[in-house]
């Protein structure tokens, strides 16, 4: 992958391979607007920007991890795809909907084995559902710079790229579910392997009063990732009955702006943020 990345960015002058995360940082903000982290490389290559100057490889900083206490789950940076599908400890959280959005963003089980989910994160392609489900999980992002912070998903793509101004995303945080929580993750495309229409995540924590916690995300279908903050309003406190779901899925649908592009048309793909609204929700309550 490395080799690929120095053959396709045309104008590449430094490869940098720092031994710390400090080390790292100071390569980084030398020449912050035109180096790059190289993690798994594989969007760097699709990208193939004529603006990249310098590299940092970060693979060799130990943040290839999946480690779980009793608040949250970290995730390293540059822990790949399929070692998240094949953890265990993955699978057991809210259904596995991060290990199921991993298997469904790429049919190729070797672009598994090298895309991570840092860079997963920072690209938000279309293509990835990563995204979609990290935001219906809640994570957070701890990102290291001239100091360490950690910066809520949804703010992370609200602000960006400003936040990664010589600064390294080095986990992924997703905070432990509560009981009985309940999560899907569903996807539209022509075909497997083609680019999808449209993502969505839903998680709810269900309580004998209704929804103690809801969140869901949508991608694909929209610019960049987001939460469909309107439809989770309407969740919360309320049971998950017919009414209900299809009063939280025609809000989605009417929250989003839909990209209109060769593969689907805008009111399609609001059409069918709706449709998979719906879908994911009664599924959560079977």
């Amino acid at each position: 992958m490395l080799r690929a990345c120095l053959i396709m960015l045309a104008n590449l002058q430094r490869y940098h391979r720092p031994s710390t995360l400090s080390e790292a940082i100071t390569a980084l903000k030398q020449t912050p607007d035109t180096t790059a982290v190289l993690a798994g490389g594989t969007h760097l290559i699709e990208t193939g920007s004529d603006s990249i100057t310098d590299l940092v490889d970060i693979t060799h900083l130990g943040l290839d991890f999946i480690r779980r206490d009793a608040s949250q789950i970290c995730i390293g940076a540059t822990t790949s795809l399929q070692q998240i599908i094949d953890s265990s400890v993955i699978q057991q959280v809210a259904d596995g909907i991060l290990a199921t959005a991993c298997r469904m963003t790429t049919v190729s089980r070797m672009r598994r084995n090298v895309s991570t989910i840092g860079g997963e994160v920072v690209a938000a392609a279309p293509s990835s559902g990563v995204t979609v489900a990290l935001l219906a999980l809640g994570a957070r992002l701890c990102v290291v710079g001239d100091f360490e912070q950690t910066v809520s998903l949804d703010t992370f793509y609200e602000e960006a790229p400003q936040p990664l101004r010589g600064a390294i995303i080095t986990e992924v945080v997703i905070p432990s579910p509560p009981p009985q929580t309940r999560a899907a993750f569903l996807s539209l495309g022509a075909i497997a392997s083609s680019l999808p229409i449209i993502h969505v995540g839903a998680m709810v924590a269900l309580q004998p009063i209704g929804c103690q916690i809801a969140r869901l995300a949508v991608g694909a279908a929209t610019r960049k990732p987001m939460r469909l903050a309107s439809a989770e309003a309407l969740l919360i406190g309320h049971k998950l009955d017919e009414a209900t779901i299809n009063e939280a899925a025609a809000a989605a649908a009417a929250s989003i702006d839909p990209i209109d592009d060769v593969r689907a048309s805008a009111t399609y793909r609001r059409q069918m943020c709706r449709v998979l609204v719906r879908r994911a929700l009664e599924q959560l309550r079977q």
